[in-house]
């Protein structure tokens, strides 16, 4: 008897308190939906870039959230706020995501089409032609002969 009446507490006490969630206040220094999805965006592709190769990023020493924070002009705190207001507000969070989607598709089939081309110099000249696989064999390879 005694564990129904806890259970039955502890369960009344967590539906209570999940009710009185309160949505956070719009911040003062709100980032704008438009900027919001060109950090979200950048955020991904440098993520992407860590997680397919630290040494990358690592060895030209950037740690991915200071270069974003400063390349947009804003700090972590103006971010978190601006994050937790729009991820309140669910169409607007599904409507910047969405933007997101688009914006990294777009770029993938962007690099897509650049892939096999051949990439000239000022003059005209095929100097070398991109290619993924290639590369990522070339990048593997530990420079011996230097």
């Amino acid at each position: 008897m005694l564990k129904k009446i806890i259970t039955y507490i502890v369960i009344t006490a967590f539906l209570v308190s999940c009710y009185q969630l309160e949505k956070p206040k719009k911040p003062n220094d709100l980032i704008s939906k438009t900027e919001m999805v060109n950090i979200l965006v950048d955020l991904k592709l440098l993520t992407s870039i860590n997680g397919q190769n630290t040494k990358v990023l690592d060895s030209n020493n950037v740690d991915v959230d200071n270069y974003v924070y400063k390349k947009y002009s804003i700090d972590s705190m103006q971010f978190v706020l601006s994050s937790n207001y729009y991820a309140s507000n669910l169409d607007e969070y599904i409507d910047i995501y969405e933007k997101v989607k688009d914006s990294l598709d777009a770029l993938s089939e962007y690099y897509m089409e650049l892939e096999g081309k051949p990439i000239d110099d000022e003059e005209g000249q095929d100097k070398r032609t991109v290619n993924k696989p290639k590369l990522k064999k070339e990048l593997a390879k530990p420079a011996l002969d230097k």
